[in-house]
């Protein structure tokens, strides 16, 4: 009597040989191609509205920056209005405590020191939108390294 071909059934080498030529291994479905990758980073509305914008700094004026400061970041907030940031270093850091008047003042300097564009004058910290100043704070201070415990512990292995 003649049995069903199942998996139990089936010998070593027909359960190992390749149903696909050499060469054409099966992809997993979460990697992408370059050409999929670059579609991907053009739909992102905020790089597309800065790639659009009709003013602001050259591309050799951020080359330049990274050159000097390493990391810079961009904070849309919309496509009128956009920043251009960097870290603070420790230094920087301690000398604001030490001359900053009160809190408002340090937030304040925090952010004159570390937009790189557009300078930040007293239409933007009197005149512009509330929490403008201090979002541009607390992004700055974040990518400075200052964490809140909860978010520090995540990155917190014991060797």
């Amino acid at each position: 009597m003649e049995r069903d071909r199942t998996e139990e059934n089936v010998s070593l080498e027909e359960q190992t040989s390749p149903e696909w030529a050499p060469g054409d291994e099966p992809q997993p479905e979460d990697e992408q191609s370059e050409e999929e990758k670059k579609d991907e980073e053009r739909t992102d509305p905020i790089m597309d509205n800065w790639a659009a914008r009709e003013k602001g700094p050259a591309d050799a004026q951020i080359a330049d920056w990274k050159g000097r400061f390493g990391e810079v970041y961009l904070m849309s907030f919309d496509p009128e209005e956009q920043y251009v940031w960097r870290p603070i270093s420790r230094l920087e850091y301690k000398n604001i405590l030490q001359e900053a008047k009160d809190d408002a003042h340090f937030i304040e300097m925090v952010v004159q020191r570390c937009v790189l564009w557009p300078q930040i004058g007293p239409e933007i910290l009197t005149g512009g939108k509330a929490g403008t100043v201090p979002t541009l704070h607390g992004v700055i201070m974040e990518g400075s390294n200052f964490l809140d415990p909860d978010q520090a512990v995540m990155l917190v292995r014991k060797l």
